[in-house]
């Protein structure tokens, strides 16, 4: 954000995400082994079947709604980058403009801008991680709702926090969403016994933990949209495991 921190958990599950990449890569290790046993070569594999054109295009399909998050924010920064502070201008999140002017879409737009390329990297590395792993737990449609709640919890957070101290900021980033997301494998990781995927509860809570510390030693972070959408996550995603408590569980 503008006042913003995204590498507050670039330390978690990292030995897990490997494990998950190195087991996605199997998916399309086992059928070149059987088509080289069957006689073909790699190349007529790939060229006659097009199996990597499928593989790729079932992983978009698997996580489309992950994928198509983070589209908006690459977009929404390209944006940024032509038409410069017209568009921080214009879609940040000031509690001022939301209360004062009415422009309450800026709960919303403020969570698909980033003010730089660390920023943005960062952040959208956590929803391209994390969201895939929640996007194929509760479905398409809970998962976009679970992200733009979580990440719309935080910026009221933050501006309810703004009005009680008096310090208002032009804000931006989907860190709040983020936080969504970790606060809802947070209430999955608690549903399975300790562990969901290969993130465990001690993993995951050393991660929100480092996250809240990190946060307080930066007078740039915006703390308050961080918790707010992790209470957020945490929120939503119980309302869901209430209606549908045996379905999230492994």
């Amino acid at each position: 954000m503008r006042k913003w921190h995204w590498s507050q958990a670039t330390k978690l599950c990292l030995e897990g995400f490997a494990l998950r990449i190195a087991k996605k890569g199997k998916r399309l290790e086992n059928p070149i082994d059987d088509t080289i046993s069957h006689g073909y070569n790699i190349s007529s594999y790939v060229n006659l079947f097009g199996k990597e054109d499928r593989f790729l295009a079932n992983e978009i399909k698997r996580k489309y709604v992950t994928v198509a998050f983070l589209a908006l924010n690459i977009a929404a920064y390209l944006l940024s980058t032509v038409f410069g502070e017209k568009v921080y201008e214009s879609g940040s999140l000031s509690v001022l403009d939301v209360l004062e002017n009415h422009e309450y879409y800026r709960i919303v737009t403020s969570m698909f801008l980033h003010s730089g390329v660390s920023h943005i990297v960062g952040n959208m590395l956590f929803v391209v991680i994390l969201g895939d792993m929640l996007e194929q737990a509760i479905g398409h449609f809970p998962f976009a709702l679970c992200y733009l709640l979580t990440g719309i919890g935080g910026n009221i957070c933050s501006m309810l926090f703004e009005l009680a101290t008096g310090e208002y900021y032009h804000t931006v980033g989907a860190s709040g969403a983020v936080c969504g997301i970790m606060g809802a494998l947070l209430v999955l990781i608690i549903l399975n016994r300790g562990s969901f995927g290969h993130i465990s509860l001690n993993r995951m809570l050393l991660a929100i933990v480092y996250m809240i510390y990190t946060g307080l030693q930066s007078p740039i972070v915006n703390n308050a949209a961080h918790i707010g959408g992790l209470l957020s996550g945490i929120l939503v995603m119980a309302v869901f495991a209430g209606f549908h408590r045996n379905r999230y569980r492994s």
